[in-house]
């Protein structure tokens, strides 16, 4: 019986895959049939059948589309009504599409294909790209749930010169390490696929924000970036892109950029003034442009050429942020080793904790400009050379959290880190293998 039944099965899909939905007539009275959208989250639950007509002891069952021997699927009906019908969708259902089969004692009619999506892909342009590299992963929009297994070969897509002008629903495509985008009018990126990318390069696009990472999410795995010509693009912040070590923005129009990170990190991975690092600053001086580094890499010695230079040059507002360039004198006082251009720069440090930046304040306002501490002034006040160890008054819990040593330790642990490195980080939240600054 059961062997006749997948006879009839296979015929009546042969029948759907050959016709037209109007075309199937309104066997077994079932009429205005509407098919549910299936994900992976569908699997095991109960999904429900739109329609007229249906009847007390009607069954469905998925036939796979591909043919071979593969038996089909029956589906535990939970429900009937003559306008639903409600099923229990098989855990074991795992491919993109099935044909949906309605058996009624002897007889049975097709309703249609059911297709398992993860979600839609508005740009033609991009569809077309990847429907070249993977004939059956679009059903019109809407992307097929084996979108999240597909390779790529070493992980790169390129889909530049493609007229596209969005990346919506690339996100699906899980297995892209490297995108290649140049040439397209597309305004910005979806986070989760710059999240997985160790590689972009996006050359003269229409990208207006590129959301890299930030404090609570870092980036650990980008590693090069190039956007040579994105003109739209006037901000781009690298300091929680803890792996990076190739940055190129040539031909751009920025007015903000923060590159501190690239020498705290694994003692250093990349020089400022190197072909690895490169940018250009809007011409526009009516803007207010800045550019935030790590101001010892500018010595003297490396002072005249490259894109910090070039910046300086051009009247970009460069904030120098320091750890371990300060050099004492013979009397025992703090200075930059002073080249032609890091004169221009002003050094600051960061306390990100509120209440330890307050009290601090509170004690020696003058090493402060803002929230900033002037780094030098910090390394050579008085009142930290006659007042030691440093006494707060303020409830430990606020600034000492989560540290479990003595009151004295502690003062002299953030003394050092504050006074003679200039710069304090939060050390809970920062990558063991990350030098604390």
């Amino acid at each position: 019986m059961k062997t006749h039944f997948y006879i009839l099965l296979m015929l009546g899909m042969v029948f759907l895959l050959g016709c037209e939905d109007e075309k199937l007539g309104t066997d077994l009275g079932v009429t205005n049939v509407v098919l549910p959208d299936i994900s992976e989250e569908s699997l095991g639950t109960e999904i429900t059948i739109q329609g007229n007509g249906f009847i007390d002891c009607d069954v469905l069952a998925l036939s796979p589309l591909s043919g071979g021997t593969e038996q089909p699927i029956y589906m535990e009906t939970r429900e009937v009504q003559s306008d639903h019908i409600t099923v229990l969708y098989p855990s074991t259902a795992t491919k993109d599409s099935y044909g949906l089969v309605l058996v009624r004692g002897s007889k049975m009619r097709t309703l249609g294909v059911i297709n398992s999506t993860v979600g839609v892909m508005p740009d033609e342009n991009l569809r077309n790209a990847l429907s070249a590299l993977f004939p059956d992963i679009f059903k019109g929009e809407k992307i097929s749930s084996s979108a999240k297994y597909v390779t790529f070969t070493d992980g790169t897509l390129n889909i530049s010169d493609k007229n596209i002008t969005s990346l919506e629903g690339l996100e699906y495509f899980s297995n892209i390490r490297k995108l290649i985008c140049n040439n397209n009018d597309i305004s910005e990126i979806p986070a989760e696929v710059l999240s997985r990318l160790s590689e972009l390069t996006a050359q003269n696009t229409g990208l207006t924000k590129l959301e890299l990472a930030t404090s609570e999410q870092p980036n650990t795995t980008l590693v090069s970036l190039n956007i040579d010509g994105s003109t739209k693009l006037e901000s781009v912040d690298l300091y929680y892109c803890y792996n990076i070590e190739k940055f190129s923005a040539l031909n751009c129009k920025l007015v903000y950029l923060d590159v501190r990170n690239y020498h705290s990190i694994y003692g250093g991975c990349l020089n400022y003034n190197s072909t690895d690092f490169k940018f250009t600053f809007s011409d526009d001086a009516s803007k207010e442009r800045l550019l935030k580094m790590e101001s010892w890499w500018m010595d003297s010695y490396y002072s005249n050429s490259g894109s910090i230079v070039d910046a300086i040059n051009n009247g970009v507002t460069v904030e120098g942020y320091d750890w371990m360039h300060d050099y004492p004198d013979g009397n025992n006082n703090y200075y930059y080793s002073y080249g032609k251009y890091q004169k221009t720069m002003k050094k600051y440090g960061e306390i990100p904790d509120i209440n330890l930046r307050n009290a601090l304040k509170a004690l020696v306002p003058d090493v402060f400009d803002g929230d900033k501490v002037l780094t030098v002034a910090a390394l050579n006040t008085e009142y930290f050379r006659n007042n030691r160890p440093l006494i707060l008054a303020i409830r430990e819990s606020l600034i000492w959290k989560d540290y479990n040593t003595s009151a004295d330790t502690k003062t002299s642990f953030w003394m050092e880190i504050i006074w003679e490195k200039s710069i304090l980080v939060n050390t809970q939240s920062v990558p063991a293998t990350r030098q604390v600054r």
